[in-house]
């Protein structure tokens, strides 16, 4: 049971897309640096196994990254609601844009535009896309 060990197991089971195991050695007790792994994982567009990881030590930002990455937006909704940081919403609202799913990128908006600073960036993002309709509905 060491740190360095635990940790890179369960990136070596990533790298194979053994995700199972991922799963089943992090329910157990481990003293892997979980934060750490999931996000070379991630840097290393390891998504799914991030996902496990971020999932499991309940990093919301993070998953709420994720799961956008994995085009998973429903979910990337929610994990935005779980971490509520502007940031994320954010994150998540623009890529919810970028790929059509107005419903989505609406209810990220909405938490989004209470802030007076943060309403100009949406605003110009929508705009900057030729989504004139979908602000306006926005608003």
């Amino acid at each position: 049971k060491e740190k360095h060990v635990d940790s890179e197991l369960i990136y070596a089971y990533a790298k194979i897309d053994r995700l199972g195991d991922i799963e089943e050695f992090i329910l157990q007790p481990n003293v892997a640096n979980l934060q750490t792994v999931g996000d070379r994982l991630f840097d290393e567009a390891l998504y799914e196994a991030a996902k496990i990881i971020f999932t499991h030590i309940s990093n919301w930002p993070r998953l709420a990254s994720t799961l956008v990455k994995l085009h998973q937006f429903q979910g990337a909704v929610d994990a935005a609601r779980k971490a509520n940081s502007s940031k994320t919403w954010k994150e998540v609202c623009f890529a919810c844009v970028d790929a059509e799913e107005f419903r989505l990128a609406q209810i990220c908006g909405l938490n989004i535009i209470i802030q007076v600073d943060d309403l100009e960036e949406v605003r110009n993002y929508y705009q900057n896309r030729g989504r004139f309709d979908e602000i306006i509905t926005l608003m």
